[in-house]
């Protein structure tokens, strides 16, 4: 089930020699960033013993994804050809297959793949497997130093990556990785690893020589490796038989490339970044340098990128970006806590599932309570609306219902259920149907003489009492219209008196007071109907409609 995890954050470590090297890469943006870069000596006489080193490993690997690699003396890789297609196939035939390939019984070893092509007339796969108990050594070498790899790659498989994706050249290349201890040469093509050869000779003659010729040890002469001269006499042994070591891999790999020729070489590693050393390793061989772009990822130096070249492309296989993943923890040597590192966001996924739930039942009946209030309410304007008091309508609901009868106080609204709404709607229902259709004959709206005073007491057309002198509004002509009224053929029509009104003004600031006072809220004028105003030397019309307070039966 976990056997290739992926996650969004991951540490990708390498040993080498006497270094712990890691490097923290998380998602950005969908692209790659590099949160942290960190290294830790395990010499004997340095070690990973100091308890604050220890401390500090252990806080940056917290519960993050850890992917470390296997050494690659200890991995063996062939291509293989299957005449199938289909992945599901593949799986099928993949281990009987590859037994072939093994100098040891299958039972023995570990196998991973990466697809390189599928055609017609078949797939080809990279195999890469080591033995279970080179596999259990390494894994006990990682638990010394308190780290417990959730995945297990392959130093080559991380290196391809890293050339996939910092190279992204589509021809046939070499990346060439000089380490402390070893040189690592691989073959890629279109991203995918072809075949690999590592030789033990690396930079631990350069940096033996450089710990003698200075008096010091390896680990100090490992921190000045950026700043040595190749050109110094005491470093001319080692360095050529770097030389010889670079020259022999290559030649390995161009005999396992079937002799096709290789134009250009990637380096790597601690070595790439001696000054130059690269362009004098490659010399004999006649190969065109290549640089890996240091743009394509965040919070990196070109000096760094080479250093952490293995566990970066490491990292990046097991992020989810689309590459495919090498890890040789499976069977009987799985991780054995997969939930370890799931385990605290697991737990506040579901803390913040049973709050969100909480909060929804806490929102859901705080909403039905508003509803129930609303019908409430709702059901209140319904009896004001039939002109049926509240404390009346329960009496007489109470006496055609024996349940309700039996109580011995009238119910407050609040006290009420849906059960008791809804008992009480169908009875209002039942009284509404068996009620004729019947419209109201008497209309509640204002009088000739109501709309009169009302408009004789406005302060324009009343004037300054204290001076009769004093100018004021005149009505020249007054029309009082029902429009609208309730017939036997309309019973649904409602009343409707428009009013309209001539009349003079001394100044249009006093007409324009009558007119605001028309529009401002007043117990006249109804203001959903239309008011219209027109002027002509001055003289004054305007027409407005008046409000309807009659009394209408539900139909």
């Amino acid at each position: 089930m976990f056997n290739k995890p992926i996650a969004p954050q991951v540490i990708g470590l390498e040993l080498d020699a006497f270094m712990i090297r890691g490097i923290v890469v998380h998602i950005v943006r969908k692209k790659p960033c590099v949160k942290e870069l960190f290294e830790y000596p395990i010499l004997p006489e340095i070690g990973l013993s100091d308890s604050e080193e220890q401390k500090k490993l252990q806080e940056i690997i917290g519960n993050n994804l850890i992917a470390a690699t296997s050494p690659t003396s200890d991995l063996l890789i062939r291509p293989l050809e299957l005449k199938v297609q289909k992945r599901k196939d593949v799986e099928s035939v993949f281990a009987f297959q590859a037994e072939n390939l093994l100098p040891y019984p299958i039972e023995n070893g570990v196998l991973d793949k990466l697809f390189l092509s599928q055609d017609k007339e078949g797939t080809k796969l990279t195999v890469l497997a080591a033995r279970k108990d080179h596999v259990e050594t390494n894994l006990k070498q990682w638990n010394e130093w308190g780290i417990d790899p959730e995945v297990l790659s392959a130093e080559p498989h991380g290196l391809a990556v890293f050339a996939k994706h910092f190279c992204q050249s589509p021809d046939a290349h070499y990346v060439l990785h000089i380490g402390i201890r070893q040189v690592l040469c691989i073959v890629v093509e279109n991203g995918n690893l072809i075949c690999s050869s590592t030789l033990p000779n690396g930079l631990e003659g350069i940096l033996l020589e450089i710990a003698r010729n200075n008096k010091t040890n390896q680990f100090s002469a490992y921190q000045g490796l950026s700043g040595i001269d190749i050109g110094q006499e005491f470093l001319k042994t080692p360095l050529e038989a770097l030389r010889i070591s670079v020259t022999r891999a290559i030649y390995a790999l161009t005999k396992q490339y079937k002799g096709k020729n290789i134009a250009s070489i990637l380096i790597t590693g601690a070595g790439a970044n001696i000054p130059k050393l690269p362009e004098w390793l490659i010399e004999p061989s006649g190969k065109v340098l290549l640089t890996a772009r240091e743009d394509l990822v965040k919070n990196i130096n070109r000096e760094d990128l080479n250093l952490y070249s293995i566990p970066l492309g490491t990292a990046l296989s097991v992020l989810p970006l689309g590459y495919q993943r090498v890890n040789f923890r499976q069977g009987t040597l799985s991780y054995p806590a997969p939930w370890k590192r799931i385990k605290q966001p697991l737990i506040l996924y579901c803390f913040l599932c049973l709050a969100l739930s909480i909060a929804l039942t806490i929102f859901g009946r705080s909403y039905i309570n508003h509803q129930e209030s609303l019908a409430k309410l709702e059901y209140l304007n319904l009896l004001e609306i039939m002109n049926k008091p509240y404390s009346e309508f329960e009496k007489e609901f109470a006496q055609k219902h024996t349940a309700v009868s039996a109580q011995d106080h009238i119910p407050q609204i609040d006290q009420l259920t849906n059960e008791d709404l809804q008992l009480r709607l169908q009875f209002l229902e039942k009284e509404i149907q068996s009620t004729p259709h019947t419209f109201p004959l008497q209309p509640n709206v204002p009088l000739v003489s109501d709309v009169l005073a009302w408009i004789s007491s406005h302060p324009n057309f009343v004037g300054d009492r204290t001076d009769k002198k004093a100018p004021s509004l005149e009505i020249e002509s007054f029309t009082y219209t029902v429009v609208k009224r309730p017939e036997p053929s309309k019973k649904q029509e409602k009343y409707q008196v428009k009013i309209e009104l001539e009349f003079s003004s001394p100044s249009p600031k006093m007409a324009r007071e009558f007119h605001d006072a028309l529009i401002a809220p007043n117990k006249m004028v109804d203001p959903k109907a239309e008011i219209k105003w027109n002027s002509v030397e001055g003289k004054y019309r305007t027409s407005f409609y008046l409000k309807d307070k009659t009394f209408y039966p539900i139909p």
